[in-house]
Parts: C-alpha cells; structure tokens; sequence
C-alpha cells in the first residue's frame, strides 16, 4: 500500500493508485500552448489533465517532483511506475512542465499512452519566454519578495520549487538566450530520440482539430452555430497579456494572506498584551491593599 500527501499536509493510504488510465502524455515545454492543450483534452473527454497550475491547487505534489527531479538529474534515488501512479493516479493526461521534463521516462511507464510532442518555432518560443515567464518574475517587487519569503508559505514553497527547477533542470537564468534555445532542442531531442516514432503525434495548436483526433482516435467536436452544426473553436489560452495579468492576480491574493495573517497576529499579540496589562494591575492592587 503506498501514501500520497494531500493538500492539509496529511498522508492517506493509496490501496490503487492508478485510478483511471494514463491516454495522452504532451511533450512541450511551457510556452508551446500547453494550456491550450489541456484545454482541449479536456472538451475531447480527457479529464484531469496534468499541468504546472496543478501544483498550485496540489502543493503537497511539488514534494513528488522534487524526488523526480533528484532521481533523473541529481543521481539521487529513483523514481518509477509507481511513484508516477501515486502522483499522477487521477489524472488521464498531462502537459506542461514539469511533466514535460520527464516525457521520456513517462512514456516508458504508460506504453498504452499516445504522444504528442508540441512543436514552437525555438526564436518565437524564447520571446514569449521573455515577455510572459520572465517579465513576470523580473517586475516582482523587492516589497512582495520580502512578504512571501517572510510571511507567505504558499508561494515561499513554489518559488524554492521554481528555483529548483531553474539550476537543476533549466541550467540558465534568463535572458540567456544561447543557454534558452540549447534548452529548448535538448527536450526536443531527447523526445525524438528516445520515444518510438510510431507513437508519436508531432503537433503544433495551428493544427487544430483534425490532426489530434485522428491520433487519438476520438471524433472532431462540433457545436451548433446559427442553427448550423459546425467544427467546434480551438481553444487558444494563455497569451503573455492573460499570464502577467494572472502574475498580477496571484501577487494580490498573496497580500490579501499576508495582510490577514498579519493581523491575525496582531489580534493575538493584542489579546496577550492586554491579558498581561489585566493581570498585572490586578496583582499591583492586590499589593497595594496588602500594604
């Protein structure tokens, strides 16, 4: 029987890990459009799909890729079939890093699953990088990095995770361009290399509908449009204007935790404060009617 951490930090038994099947496993480093991938798994009946903002909802997730990211490239450990049942039992798919990373490894685990490798002209990819990743994290301020490593655990866990992933995995700090794209086509290379071609889908979002279902056998979606039964939109999600508008949204829910559990610490401090005062007078009357 194995354990996996829930999101209170508690350990519950996993009698069967694998709950539903693994069907699709994406290969494409964040920017590629795997948000739009997972979008449309998911209007092709395929739940649960694993994407980095999974973590976020699932934060005792990071500690699993963590031991991942040890095992393939620290030397330290190793992770295996089960290990990727206990983390990714519940879910059918995945795209986005960090599971991307491990597109090699997880495609060993799941024979059963279809690849796709989501292809982005490299120079493009490293300017979306630049506008959206890392104009995100270079506008945050000296203020909010000093809350979140002081007073908010949250993103203090994430941030220790992304810088995890920057020096073990990445191996360069933005703007290095030359190390970006050298980052860029290893992944790509080592997909190409090690997965069997007669498994794999190679597919850009542009595509749209008709490629993906025919890998993975599943009818093109249609909705009524004026009466008119039609090819269902292409999702397209998360350009660089929505993912620094969503940096802004996660940096005020922050300061909204910060700013209550600050005063919830005031409040206590507060009550102690007074408490302490009470009990002092009380005693410093006492003493003086002795007297």
């Amino acid at each position: 029987m194995s354990t996996k951490t829930t999101n209170g930090g508690m350990a519950e038994a996993a009698a069967d890990p694998r709950i539903v099947p693994m069907r699709v496993i994406v290969c494409g480093l964040m920017r590629t459009g795997t948000l739009s991938m997972r979008a449309a798994l998911r209007q092709l009946g395929i739940h649960d799909v694993y994407h980095m903002q999974t973590t976020g909802t699932s934060p005792g997730d990071i500690s699993y890729w963590t031991r991942a990211i040890d095992a393939k490239y620290n030397g330290k450990g190793h992770f295996g079939r089960e290990d990727w049942d206990e983390l990714l039992g519940t879910h059918q798919a995945t795209t986005d890093i960090p599971a991307s990373f491990f597109g090699t490894e997880l495609a060993r685990a799941y024979p059963e699953a279809k690849i796709i490798i989501l292809n982005r002209d490299p120079e493009k990819w490293y300017a979306s990088c630049m506008s959206s990743i890392h104009a995100a994290f270079s506008s945050l301020s000296l203020v909010n990095k000093i809350l979140i490593v002081l007073f908010d655990p949250q993103l203090r866990q994430f941030g220790m995770f992304m810088h995890k992933i920057n020096t073990n995995v990445q191996g360069f700090a933005w703007p290095e361009r030359e190390k970006a794209l050298a980052f860029f086509h290893h992944y790509y290379t080592e997909w190409r290399r090690e997965i069997p071609a007669d498994r794999v889908l190679e597919y850009r979002v542009q595509d749209g509908w008709a490629p993906l279902c025919k890998h993975l056998g599943v009818p093109v979606p249609t909705e009524v449009v004026a009466g008119r039964l039609v090819e269902a939109e292409f999702p397209r999600l998360n350009d660089g204007a929505s993912m620094r508008a969503a940096a802004g949204m996660k940096m005020a829910a922050m300061r909204k935790r910060v700013f209550w559990r600050l005063a919830g610490w005031a409040q206590t401090v507060g009550f102690l404060g007074l408490l302490a005062y009470v009990l002092y007078t009380r005693g410093l009357r006492q003493s003086v009617g002795e007297l």
